[in-house]
């Protein structure tokens, strides 16, 4: 069994009470979504742990009466891959690269991107910047080369005009 497979099989056991609910089956390689979490007049509360096959365990929080309002991924080295954070119908999205630095950050409403989305080189300097509502680009769009130095830019993404900058910030022409 994997070091995330033991971890799980440890949080079960220390998490087991009457009020605690478990998925059926066994917690072994190759197991599929396992979980483990309270259940107070059948509605999930406080945090719930899943396995996830054998690579990831996934670590939820409920508050009672009240939606999901945080939800993070790890993965077999233990790192984080994913983070989301619920604040009614909005959500705040991280991607992380295996160094741990944030490969994307998206924000959502009703389910649809609305809001600022970034990504990111595994270095930490910003590759992309364009705003969101209700799904669809809108507004100004930015990428960016590793150097920091700006490659393309629109003022309205949506039209699909760009800019494009060599990497010494020289305009280039279409």
């Amino acid at each position: 069994m994997g070091k995330l497979g033991a971890l799980f099989l440890s949080l079960l056991a220390f998490s087991c009470n009457e009020n605690r609910q478990h998925s059926e089956g066994s917690f072994s390689e190759g197991a599929e979504v396992k979980e483990v979490g309270e259940i107070v007049g059948g509605e999930k509360v406080g945090a719930w742990i899943s396995l996830r096959g054998t690579d990831t365990v996934k670590i939820e929080y409920y508050r009672p009466g009240k939606e999901l309002v945080y939800e993070v991924d790890f993965v077999k080295n233990r790192r984080i891959s994913r983070r989301d954070y619920y604040l009614g119908k909005h959500v705040r999205s991280r991607f992380y690269f295996e160094n741990g630095n944030i490969s994307s950050e998206s924000f959502y409403e009703e389910g649809e991107k609305h809001g600022l989305e970034k990504s990111f080189y595994e270095d930490g300097t910003e590759k992309t910047k364009a705003n969101y509502v209700r799904g669809e680009p809108e507004g100004e769009f930015f990428q960016y080369y590793p150097s920091g130095q700006l490659q393309f830019y629109s003022s309205d993404i949506k039209n699909q005009t760009m800019t494009h900058y060599d990497s010494l910030g020289n305009l280039l022409k279409d």
